[in-house]
């Protein structure tokens, strides 16, 4: 049943049944009797005098009062029919056109009634306001006009209601078009991102349910890609129809606003910061502002420049210097445009001391040290943006009483001679959970790793020369410490010759070998040792062993790359994508329980809780925090929300697309701009009859306030008479 909009002919005009917005009003018709209990309340009953003379005027008040009487009785029911218009008026009385087309195609002329499911998608991108109006709004103004066409909804059709966002009042039949507008009105926009496969997979089940036999559907959205993103479901056997109906637009005047780029690590307390976020155009060029908040406050305004239409860039804002402890952040957009979602955006960022790294090397030639130092905290940037506290230490100033517990990680880079102490000293570090990393170079020499009391993950048989140089061949690029590497913007690890490397035996049973050469060999690989791990490097950026120190790109993105793997998150620190569902174990809750305050200074409330856990509130966007009742103790979570990005692109379906999802027999697609026009015509001539009804009321309070003003005048003047 696929629908071709806007070729056929309008249909000639026939007036079907009358219906009536507001029925219950029809309990109204019962004040027409008022009119008639006054008339009999107030009628005049004459009185009986003897008075010779009386024979002369009996004539005369017999004629008159058949006059008065005919008069009275008009006056009546001209007062009866204006209580009637008025409850017409009020009842919102409308006279359908009959015969032709439906506003969505024929249907066979059929009287029987329908079940139907309206399917509202009410994700943020509806909020998309265009005209004046955002896309729910039309959709819901739509699916209110079908419900007026009773050739499509006869009486007795029964009405389902689904929306992405959860409501009680959703999923159940009801048999009212009145309670069906009120569940459609009261839809709103929410913050989340969920596909047209959720709003079917929600109405599919109530078709076994549905009492009639022709059982459709109504799907309205704005067709974005990403709303069509997950396959439907398979189609039900009970499903007469599917109408998918476009209220979206083609344009695209929004100013689209980027999640912040927060550090993955720790700020150090008490410098300036830097966060990046990324601002993208639609149709047209823009001159947007960026405010910043801190835990409310407001802390820097800038302009981000003029931009192309359709262009997109990366703007970098200043955080001022902030105390320890976790922090919110907000980012407005301004001015506001056509999507509102994407105009204020929320991040949390953990402020103290960063992560300790150790680069031990050796006392002679320092070359391997001094380059890893140089990759991890390069001294041409500024310390704010350094992501690791660094301490170099020479091999033979590290003694077994030195603190390593508070390290994060111990680079051993290529340090020519350890201890048999410090070797036990880094054992018992690792089994408290530290990471060591050996990088071995020009003063790597095998007795030092024989002696070595660890568990290395492979055995070094022996230094070599390559015949000629290799490469490495990592193909895992899903593993922690390679993904990086996927993205085709970064230079592959893969690209840099090696010259001189670690000839290692096979690994370890419990070793893993993150990449091999190119001849297959070992050239990185990881082992467990207790809580810790040791990483162990075949290769080395040292000039005359390869190139990974000439061109550092790729090491520098390993470095990093392992410390951040194996960093510990910050425990007080969650983000989520609103609507998704998040759920968060607190340990050692008191009698006062958890509490939440949804903005900076806002009282909290209460959370409820069930065996432990804590449902997160991630049904609106905005930034969160997780307290206990007692007021000195630090927040527990600090939670932010953040619409999906994807709701911001306008980029939209075909419905050639839809079209090869769904069965063509079943399916009809249909365009806002001329389906609604169809439709809203057919409600005008609907309402031809109230304008009726009021024109007629009007007339009618005209003339009976004639009538009466003559009528009683009359009757005053004859009683003077008399």
């Amino acid at each position: 049943m696929l629908l071709v909009v806007g070729t056929a002919s309008q249909p000639a005009l026939a007036w079907g049944p009358v219906t009536f917005g507001s029925p219950v009003l029809a309990w109204g018709i019962l004040a027409c009797l008022i009119p008639v209990l006054v008339h009999l309340a107030l009628r005049q009953r004459p009185r009986r005098q003897v008075f010779p003379a009386m024979r002369f005027l009996v004539q005369s008040q017999r004629s008159s009062t058949r006059a008065h009487r005919l008069k009275h009785l008009l006056l009546l029911l001209c007062r009866m029919m204006l209580i009637l218009l008025l409850v017409g008026l009020l009842m919102k009385a409308r006279c359908a056109p009959g015969g032709g087309d439906t506003a969505l195609g024929a249907l066979g002329g059929t009287a029987e009634p329908v079940s139907a499911v309206i399917c509202l998608d009410d994700s943020a991108s509806m909020g998309y306001r265009f005209q004046g109006r955002s896309r729910l709004r039309r959709a819901k103004d739509w699916a209110k006009n079908l419900l007026e066409d009773v050739a499509r909804f006869p009486a007795g059709s029964q009405i389902a209601m689904v929306a992405g966002s959860s409501s009680p009042a959703q999923g159940a039949w009801i048999r009212s078009l009145t309670e069906a507008r009120k569940r459609i009105d009261a839809v709103r926009v929410a913050d989340h991102d969920r596909s047209v496969a959720m709003l079917l997979r929600k109405a599919y089940p109530l078709l076994s349910t549905a009492r009639y036999a022709r059982r459709e559907i109504y799907l309205l959205s704005d067709l974005t890609e990403h709303g069509w993103r997950d396959s439907p479901p398979p189609v039900p056997r009970e499903l007469t129809a599917l109408y998918v109906l476009d209220v979206g637009q083609q344009e695209n005047r929004n100013v689209a606003l980027g999640w912040p780029q927060v550090p993955e690590h720790r700020l150090p307390a008490g410098r300036p910061a830097t966060m990046t976020v990324r601002v993208r155009t639609g149709d047209e060029p823009a001159d947007p502002l960026l405010e910043v908040l801190i835990d409310g406050e407001p802390r820097d305004r800038r302009s981000v420049g003029h931009l192309a239409a359709s262009s997109e860039v990366e703007f970098a804002l200043d955080l001022p210097p902030m105390t320890p402890g976790s922090h919110a952040v907000t980012v407005n957009l301004e001015p506001a445009d056509a999507l509102a979602c994407d105009n204020r955006r929320f991040a949390s960022v953990s402020v103290g001391e960063l992560p300790r790294v150790l680069v031990v090397g050796g006392d002679g030639d320092r070359q391997v040290a001094a380059l890893v130092a140089a990759m991890l905290a390069p001294s041409a940037q500024p310390e704010s943006r350094h992501r690791f506290a660094l301490e170099r230490l020479p091999a033979s100033r590290l003694t077994p009483a030195d603190n390593l517990q508070r390290v994060l990680g111990v680079i051993l880079a290529d340090p020519d001679a350890v201890e048999t102490g410090i070797w036990r000293a880094l054992t018992g570090y690792l089994e408290a959970g530290g990471v060591l990393l050996i990088i071995p170079g020009p003063n790597t020499t095998l007795e030092t790793y024989r002696q070595a009391d660890l568990a290395l993950p492979a055995l070094i048989e022996a230094i070599e020369e390559c015949p000629e140089p290799i490469t490495l061949a990592a193909a895992d690029l899903a593993h922690p410490f390679l993904k990086p590497f996927a993205e085709a913007a970064i230079d592959s690890i893969n690209e840099r010759r090696v010259f001189k490397r670690l000839a290692l035996g096979p690994p370890a049973a419990d070793a893993r070998t993150i990449a091999p050469f190119s001849d297959r060999r070992a050239a990185l690989v990881e082992r467990r040792a207790g809580k810790g791990r040791v990483i162990l490097f075949a290769f080395s950026p040292a000039r005359d062993w390869s190139q990974f120190g000439t061109q550092a790109a790729p090491m520098i993105v390993l470095l990093h790359t392992i410390l951040t793997a194996v960093s510990p998150p910050a425990g007080d620190i969650a983000s989520f994508t609103a609507g998704q569902a998040a759920v968060r174990r607190i340990p050692d809750l008191g009698p006062e329980g958890v509490l939440l305050r949804d903005a900076p200074g806002a009282p909290p409330r209460p959370l409820p809780i069930e065996d432990g856990l804590v449902r997160l509130p991630t049904d609106r966007a905005g930034g969160y925090q997780l307290l206990t009742g007692e007021a000195e103790k630090p927040a527990l979570l600090y939670c932010t929300v953040n619409v999906a990005e994807a709701e911001s692109d306008s980029s939209r379906i075909t419905s050639a697309a839809i079209e090869g999802i769904f069965p063509a027999h079943l399916l009809a697609v249909a365009d806002d701009a001329a389906t609604l026009a169809r439709i809203q015509g057919r409600t005008r001539r609907g309402t031809h009859l109230v304008v009726f009804l009021g024109l007629a009321l009007l007339a009618l309070l005209f003339i009976e306030s004639l009538f009466a003003n003559r009528f009683y005048g009359f009757q005053c003047r004859s009683s003077a008479g008399t």
